[in-house]
This record gives structure tokens, C-alpha cells and sequence, in this order.
């Protein structure tokens, strides 16, 4: 039973240790995203929210950002140049329709990263 345990911690000390290193690449990429965002698409504000804000490990982690001022027309395409600049998936929120309690939890939770 200890050796069960034992490799269970060990491998739980893994997991954080794989989930710490993709956060912190993550965070190296963040200001690249954000400059795409508002040279190339105008957005006046950016806030990180969501998995990679908790210390614990996600099943399926993104990068989740509230975006204000992005062009609805153009958030297809925003997508698509952070896909190919970011390690992880992109979630884009428009704060101006994106749902009420996503938009409020970024607002009480998330790290603005640029606000004009």
C-alpha cells in the first residue's frame, strides 16, 4: 500500500511540474498574443482568466482571454494568428457578447494583461 501511494504522489509531483512548465510558456508567449490583439486588431483591453490563472492542472487548458474591442467580424481571424503563435488553444471572449457570468468572472478574477 506505501508503494502505491508513494508513486501516486510522485506522479501527482509530475503532473504539477508539467502544468508549471507549460503555464510559464504560456506566460513567455502572453505579451506576443497581446501585441497581435492591438496592433492588428484594435482591441483596447486583453485580461487573462480562467485555468491557467489556478495552481491546479486542467484537463483540457487553454488560454482564455476577454477581449474588448475586437471587431466581431474579425475574431475568426484573430483566432487563427494566435493558433499560430500560441502553445495552447485560445478562447477569445468579446466582453461586449460574451456571456454574462464568463464576462463577470474574468472581470472578478482574471490578470488584465493591457488596458488602453
Amino acid at each position: 500500500m506505501i508503494r502505491v501511494m508513494e508513486a501516486l504522489l510522485a506522479r501527482a509531483r509530475r503532473e504539477q511540474a508539467e502544468w508549471e512548465t507549460l503555464r510559464s510558456k504560456v506566460r513567455e508567449t502572453l505579451p506576443g498574443l497581446v501585441a497581435v490583439l492591438v496592433c492588428e486588431y484594435g482591441v483596447r483591453r486583453v485580461t487573462l482568466f480562467g485555468s491557467l490563472l489556478r495552481c491546479t492542472p486542467s484537463e483540457r487548458p487553454d488560454i482564455d482571454l476577454l477581449v474588448e474591442g475586437l471587431d466581431a467580424s474579425r475574431r475568426a481571424e484573430a483566432l487563427g494568428r494566435l493558433f499560430l503563435l500560441a502553445p495552447l488553444p485560445v478562447d477569445l471572449v468579446p466582453r461586449e457578447v460574451g456571456r454574462q457570468e464568463i464576462v463577470q468572472r474574468a472581470l472578478d478574477e482574471g490578470e488584465i494583461l493591457y488596458a488602453a
